[in-house]
C-alpha cells in the first residue's frame, strides 16, 4: 500500500491511497466465489457457471461490492500509516478497482487544528455569588403556596386581584376587524367562551387585570387594550384593540397555611426545616448561576486569546444545529414562518458565529485537559447523564439508550469533560487551587 498526504487548507488533508492488486486479490476472489455459488446464468445450473463467465456478467456489481468492503479496511490502515487523526470525513472520491492497477481511492478529511494555548492559569475572576436572604426564602415560599392554592366558587361580591374569573370575550382592532383576522397566530387573542382568567399577574392580555378588577357576575365591559411593540405574538405587536368582556363566575383563591402540612409537601417535617430546605435550594441555584457566569467569562477569554482555525466541517455542522435550534425556538414563540424566513440571513450569520466559537472552545478545552492531565471517569459521565436526564424529565436509562442509538456518546463525554475543565479553570481563576 502506498499513501500520500496533500494539504488542502487549514485542518484539511487529502489522503491518496494506492493498493497493489496482490493485496486485495484474496478478498476479491472470495467475493467472486460467493457470487458464483449463487449465480443463475442461462445455459448453466445454479452455481455451476465458470467464474470467468460470472465475473464478466456481474463485473460492475462485483467491483462495487469489493470497493465497499475494501474501503474501510484500507482507509483505516492508511490513516494509521500517516499518523492522521481525522475529526470528520469530508469526501471520498476516485474509488477504482482494476486487476491490472489494483485498488485506488482519495479521501478528504478534516484534522484537529494546531494552535498554542494561551496563559490560561493567568485568568482572574471574582466570586459574585448572590446572597440568599430571608426575603428570598419568603418569595419562594409564597410561590410554593401559589402553586398549591385551591379555588372555591364565591358569590355576592365583585372580583378582586388573585381571583379566577370565568369570562366570555371578543376582541376587535381599532378599525373594527376581529383580532383573529390579523393572523392565524392571533386566534387565542380573538375570542373565547368560558375562559378562566387569573386576575393579577401574569396577565393573559396587557392591562386586563386592572380592567377586570371590580367586575360583578353578569356585568359586561368594553376594555381597551394596547399591545406593546415587543408583544410575544408579533402580528398583535403595536396594535390597539377593544375587547367586549362578560363576567360569568368567580372563584376565590385560598392559600395554604404555612404549617407542617405544607412542609411535608417539600419533604420536610417542620416549618423551620422547610425554610432551611428552600434556602438550600436557593443557594444551590445561586451557586449554579454564578458557576455558569464564570464558565462564560473563562470561555470568552480563551477564545479571544487563542489563535485557532477550526475545521470547516465541524463549524458547518455546529452552525447548522444552531440555526435550526434558533428557527424552532422562534416558531415556538409564535413568530410567523414568513417573518422567520425574512430573518434567515441574520439567523444564519449568528449561528455561524456561535457555532465557530463552540468548536474553537471545545478544541481549546480538550487541549487544556491533556496539558493538565484532566480525565473523565465513568462515574462522572454517569452523573453528567443523570443531570441531563433531570433537565429533560426522562430517566437516565432512557436518555443513555437514546444517545447510544444516535451514536452521540462520544460527544456527550466530550461535553462533560469540557465542563470539568471549565470547573478546574474557574477554581484556578478564583485562587482555590
Amino acid at each position: 500500500m502506498n499513501t500520500r498526504v496533500e494539504d488542502a487548507g487549514p485542518c484539511r488533508k487529502i489522503l491518496h491511497v494506492n493498493v497493489e492488486w496482490s493485496e486485495v486479490a484474496g478478498d476479491y476472489e472470495r467475493l467472486l466465489a460467493q457470487v458464483a455459488a449463487e449465480a443463475r446464468i442461462p445455459g448453466f445450473r445454479k452455481g455451476k457457471a465458470p467464474v470467468q463467465v460470472v465475473e464478466r456478467r456481474y463485473a460492475k456489481g462485483l467491483a462495487d461490492d469489493a470497493k465497499e468492503r475494501l474501503l474501510p479496511q484500507f482507509y483505516k490502515a492508511a490513516v494509521e500509516a500517516e499518523k492522521l487523526n481525522p475529526v470528520s470525513v469530508v469526501q471520498v472520491a476516485d474509488v477504482d478497482l482494476v486487476r491490472s492497477q489494483g485498488f485506488r481511492f482519495r479521501v478528504t478529511v478534516d484534522v484537529p487544528p494546531e494552535f498554542k494555548l494561551p496563559k490560561y492559569k493567568k485568568i482572574s475572576l471574582k466570586d459574585q455569588t448572590r446572597e440568599v436572604g430571608d426575603e428570598d426564602v419568603d418569595r419562594m415560599l409564597d410561590g410554593l403556596r401559589q402553586q398549591v392554592a385551591r379555588y372555591e366558587d364565591v358569590e355576592g361580591r365583585p372580583v378582586k386581584e388573585g381571583d379566577l374569573l370565568r369570562i366570555d370575550y371578543e376582541g376587535r382592532t381599532a378599525d373594527g376587524r376581529p383580532m383573529a383576522e390579523l393572523s392565524p397566530d392571533c386566534g387565542g387573542l380573538g375570542s373565547a367562551t368560558d375562559f378562566w382568567a387569573q386576575v393579577g399577574h401574569p396577565e393573559f392580555l396587557p392591562g386586563m387585570a386592572a380592567a377586570l378588577t371590580g367586575m360583578n357576575v353578569g356585568e359586561t365591559r368594553q376594555i381597551e387594550v394596547a399591545f406593546p411593540e415587543d408583544y410575544h405574538v408579533p402580528p398583535a405587536a403595536g396594535q390597539k384593540a377593544v375587547y367586549t368582556v362578560t363576567a360569568k363566575a368567580i372563584r376565590e383563591r385560598h392559600l395554604p397555611e404555612v404549617n407542617e402540612e405544607l412542609a411535608r409537601m417539600v419533604g420536610a417535617d417542620s416549618v423551620d426545616a422547610m425554610r432551611s430546605k428552600l434556602r438550600d435550594r436557593l443557594k444551590e441555584a445561586a451557586a449554579g448561576e454564578e458557576r455558569a457566569r464564570q464558565h462564560d467569562e473563562i470561555a470568552k477569554v480563551l477564545i479571544e486569546k487563542t489563535e485557532i482555525e477550526p475545521p470547516r466541517s465541524l463549524v458547518e455542522g455546529e452552525s447548522r444545529q444552531m440555526f435550526y435550534h434558533s428557527v424552532r425556538s422562534m416558531l415556538r414563540q409564535g413568530l410567523p414562518r414568513d417573518q422567520v424566513e425574512q430573518q434567515r440571513a441574520e439567523i444564519a450569520a449568528s449561528a455561524t458565529r456561535v457555532g465557530t466559537d463552540r468548536v474553537k472552545l471545545r478544541f481549546i478545552l480538550e487541549a487544556v485537559a491533556r496539558e493538565e492531565k484532566i480525565d473523565l471517569s465513568d462515574a462522572e459521565l454517569d452523573e453528567h447523564l443523570a443531570q441531563m436526564a433531570r433537565q429533560s424529565h426522562v430517566s437516565p436509562e432512557a436518555l443513555r439508550a437514546e444517545i447510544q442509538r444516535r451514536g452521540d456518546m462520544g460527544e456527550v463525554r466530550s461535553d462533560a469533560l469540557c465542563n470539568k475543565v471549565l470547573d478546574a479553570l474557574a477554581d484556578i481563576a478564583l485562587g482555590r487551587r
